[in-house]
């Protein structure tokens, strides 16, 4: 997704309102990502699809 998408809907999402919340502190997409995605593997699963 992009910076736009991950920053508009962090409702419900706990990986996607972390990505948005890194962002803000100024970390790189790729490492909020991944930050993101270690905190909270159920709702990076999820967003997936998996």
């Amino acid at each position: 997704p992009t910076v736009a998408a991950v920053e508009a809907k962090p409702e419900g999402n706990k990986y996607m309102a972390r990505i948005a919340e890194l962002r803000r502190e100024g970390k790189l997409i790729i490492e909020a990502a991944t930050q993101a995605a270690r905190e909270f593997p159920e709702d990076y699963r999820r967003m997936r699809g998996e």
